[in-house]
């Protein structure tokens, strides 16, 4: 009868308890559902580039990889990732969705700070195919046409273009007096002066 009469008396102080954990576990977080891993399938076309994740080599593509969520997926909304093949571009960049498990949180600030610091509160697409971009070739350095004489035996350009460029200067000259640039006598000095080089 005693035990009975604890128990009578106990049973609003275990009915409570047992609905607060009860509300605790059905608002429970998405980290406790969905954990903070997501099997995820990545392909490229083309096929066969490795995929880097965090400075980490995870095999060649297609291929189906754990990938870790963390807080990163939060604030960057996605992850980079890099796919390396030759004569491809490298960085690429794998969007994340909300999770609506997050939703079961409600008001319980606490899991959705869980959730938050976890990732759990977004998700990967379950498969990525991504389309590698060519990248464009380095450009080529300008040909140069080899020499067949030497510095000792190269004829001087000065000797050899020094009429021809008397000439262009004269041509020059005569094209500023024509156009009125120039008058009759500063055309007369000018020649004289290029006639005496």
């Amino acid at each position: 009868m005693f035990a009975y009469n604890i128990l009578i008396k106990t049973m609003p102080r275990i009915l409570t308890l047992s609905l607060v954990l009860a509300s605790l576990m059905l608002s429970s977080c998405a980290t406790l559902f969905t954990g903070v891993r997501q099997k995820v399938t990545i392909e490229s076309n083309p096929p066969g580039a490795q995929i880097f994740i965090d400075g980490r080599n995870e095999g060649v593509t297609p291929n189906t990889i754990r990938m870790h969520r963390d807080f990163d997926l939060v604030t960057d909304n996605g992850k980079d990732i890099r796919l390396v093949m030759e004569g491809y571009h490298d960085q690429y960049f794998m969007d994340t969705k909300f999770n609506p498990i997050a939703i079961l949180n409600i008001t319980n600030i606490l899991f959705w700070g869980i959730d938050i610091m976890t990732g759990a509160v977004m998700r990967y697409e379950n498969h990525y195919l991504f389309e590698m971009r060519l990248a464009e070739p380095a450009p080529s350095p300008p040909a140069t046409v080899p020499s067949t004489t030497t510095n000792a035996t190269a004829p001087s350009t000065t000797s050899r273009s020094g009429g021809s460029d008397k000439y262009d200067k004269l041509r020059k000259l005569k094209e500023l007096l024509d156009e009125g640039i120039i008058n009759e006598d500063e055309y007369e000095s000018e020649k004289a002066k290029i006639l005496a080089e």
